[in-house]
């Protein structure tokens, strides 16, 4: 059974720690990827929600700028945040069980997460204050052709507004400073891609991206929590 990335990604961040069905109260964005702006309004196939626990797939409503100059508020607000083991998901560990043996004929104990790393890194954390996010709501409002289309989706899809944004960079890679013979490395090396590829029969997941997004704070602009 195949299982969705924003579901896989949910269950790591809950092994790796956060206890708020999302990563420190965001919901996971299923795939992630590029083009999702704080400030901007999406439509999402669902009814609106202000519930976290399942990932949402966002679709461009009324496009912003990365800054929001237009709307002469400040731009959101970046700062560091912690990477995410995605090994930490016990779903994923148990796929690469039969790994073992493989890393026994190279003379290595262990399992996979020894050898390799697959994670989140160089997250920001974007975001603008609720007071700037209405600024700019009520200037996409003011907007014709985003306020009709607006009209025509709250009839049957949910409407957010992103008011914070997780982004970062997905790597795969075998682990460095590895204390072991080049022959054993390049082994490894060659061992990389059948790990992926046994990933990739069992879960939706992207092994590499950079600047993406993978969880977003959103505003409810119909129905539940508007």
């Amino acid at each position: 059974m195949r299982a969705g990335w924003g579901l896989v990604l949910l269950g790591a961040l809950a092994v790796a720690g956060c206890t708020q069905g999302g990563l420190f109260g965001a919901r996971e964005i299923q795939p992630p990827g590029k083009g999702i702006y704080v400030g901007g309004l999406y439509s999402a196939r669902e009814q609106p929600t202000t519930k976290i626990d399942k990932p949402v797939s966002l679709f461009s409503l009324c496009a912003v700028s990365r800054d929001l100059a237009e709307f002469g508020v400040p731009p959101p607000m970046g700062s560091e945040s912690a990477d995410v083991d995605l090994f930490a998901n016990r779903q994923i560990a148990a796929s690469l069980a039969g790994f073992t043996s493989h890393l026994a004929d190279l003379g290595l104990s262990g399992s996979v997460t020894n050898y390799f790393e697959y994670k989140i890194t160089n997250v920001t954390f974007y975001d603008i204050p609720a007071t700037s996010a209405r600024i700019v709501f009520n200037g996409l409002m003011k907007q014709r052709a985003c306020r009709d289309e607006f009209g025509l989706t709250v009839r049957d899809n949910a409407v957010y507004q992103v008011k914070s944004a997780y982004v970062g960079d997905i790597i795969f890679t075998r682990r460095q400073n590895l204390n072991l013979s080049a022959s054993v490395l390049a082994k490894l090396d060659a061992l990389g891609p059948q790990i992926q590829a046994t990933l990739s029969r069992s879960f939706s997941l992207k092994f590499s991206g950079r600047g993406l997004v993978y969880s977003v704070v959103l505003l409810v602009k119909n129905g539940e929590g508007s």
